[in-house]
């Protein structure tokens, strides 16, 4: 059987169209072959002080055990807002209103196969590209009781004030980002690791927007 009839009776077993979720080896079989849009949100407890809300990652996930933002695969109708929005509440439990205005940078992510502590290893890689957007939000305790990290992440979350140079640099570049903009740069690099202002000025796979003044 020819390679095109092969596909042709793929896509005769899936459907001519496919929104919203996919079954699992659906979505590994389409981020096997090419990266997927994803968005991002990083959540920041409102307060005078830097802080950000980040969960662990499960070991069946991509990056296990990395502390880790909220978000996911954008799907074929592109909405990044109620994208952004339904990926926050599936996988923490909260509901968060998203803006245009709260986009923070353009990001990058790759990730080999055999990943370290993958419970399921890969046998093929996984690229990314994320919009990532910054969100204020006020973590009372109700809304404590509501942050449930799932779908991907342990139960496991904590709010740091300090950035990890352990941290992907991804999401290291994230956090730093959305501080400056709420925070300021002069307060949030006054109390920065060495090796987290060197992984922000070598890594080259986060695009801040105009507003957030280079890191020097």
């Amino acid at each position: 059987m020819s390679f095109d009839k092969i596909l042709n009776e793929v896509i005769k077993e899936i459907g001519l169209e496919r929104n919203g979720d996919l079954e699992k080896p659906l979505y590994d079989f389409v981020r096997r072959y090419g990266p997927m849009i994803c968005v991002d949100v990083v959540l920041i407890p409102e307060g005078k002080e830097p802080r950000v809300i980040l969960a662990k990652r499960g070991r069946q996930a991509v990056a296990p055990g990395e502390w880790w933002i909220f978000g996911g695969r954008v799907d074929k109708k592109v909405n990044y807002l109620d994208c952004a929005k339904a990926k926050v509440q599936k996988e923490c439990g909260l509901e968060v209103e998203i803006k245009f205005e709260d986009i923070i940078g353009i990001g990058s992510t790759y990730f080999k196969k055999g990943n370290v502590g993958e419970e399921k290893l890969r046998d093929y890689d996984v690229a990314t590209a994320n919009l990532c957007f910054g969100k204020v939000i006020e973590l009372n305790d109700k809304m404590k009781e509501k942050l449930n990290p799932r779908d991907g992440y342990d139960d496991e979350w904590e709010v740091f004030d300090r950035i990890d140079p352990s941290w992907h640099p991804y999401i290291i570049n994230a956090v730093f980002n959305i501080w400056v903009k709420i925070f300021g740069k002069d307060k949030v690099l006054k109390d920065l690791d060495k090796r987290v202002r060197k992984i922000l000025e070598q890594d080259k796979s986060f695009i801040s927007l105009s507003y957030n003044s280079p890191l020097l």
